[in-house]
């Protein structure tokens, strides 16, 4: 048998029954949590840890996906680079722009993100210097929220909305969101009637 060497720890991967949340929302504030705290280690080392994750033309970064050194700005889960004739976009201090946006169901949530000016976005431009923060802050706030709290009922109403089963979207009078299981299913198997979704 193979050891490992002294000293040497293995990371043992995720299982997927154990730690996953069930429900509507549950599960997709599990994801986003995930998302940003991808998105936040990858912010660290592009900005944060002398450069290491920005590419350049002295450092390429290896893709994985596409097993190639690319030379341009990657994506991450809530963030990007905006890019300008194949270059990252910067400001008058040289700082790279970023988009930055929060997803619920592979949607971006409309009245989410608010600008300085308290104007609701999509989207928000950022300096990359104020990326990691910027993440950090929306992870706690979603961290702490609740079902019962106005920022967990928007996003578990935007949540029910992007559930919705694809494949019945022409019968959708049929089916209801059960608000005990927190799961869409046949009007007769609700258990507990819904507030969700609301109208918009």
């Amino acid at each position: 048998m193979l050891k490992l060497p002294e000293g040497v720890r293995n990371v043992p991967g995720r299982t997927a029954s154990k730690s996953r949340a069930t429900g509507i929302f549950d599960s997709s504030k599990e994801k986003v949590l995930d998302d940003l705290a991808v998105s936040i280690r990858e912010a660290e080392g592009r900005y944060h840890s002398d450069n290491q994750g920005a590419a350049s033309k002295d450092n390429p970064v290896l893709s994985a996906r596409f097993d190639e050194y690319k030379h341009g700005a990657y994506n991450s889960m809530c963030w990007k680079v905006q890019i300008t004739e194949g270059k990252p976009k910067v400001d008058a201090d040289g700082e790279e722009l970023l988009l930055v946006n929060i997803k619920c169901k592979g949607a971006r949530i409309p009245g989410l993100l608010q600008d300085s000016e308290g104007e609701t976005k999509l989207e928000l431009t950022i300096r990359g210097c104020d990326l990691v923060e910027t993440l950090k802050g929306y992870k706690e706030a979603l961290s702490a929220m609740d079902k019962d709290s106005e920022l967990g009922q928007y996003w578990h109403n935007f949540a029910v909305n992007q559930s919705f089963p694809p494949k019945e979207k022409n019968n959708r009078s049929n089916w209801a969101h059960c608000l005990e299981q927190d799961k869409w299913v046949k009007k007769g198997d609700v258990k507990q009637a819904s507030p969700y979704p609301k109208a918009s």
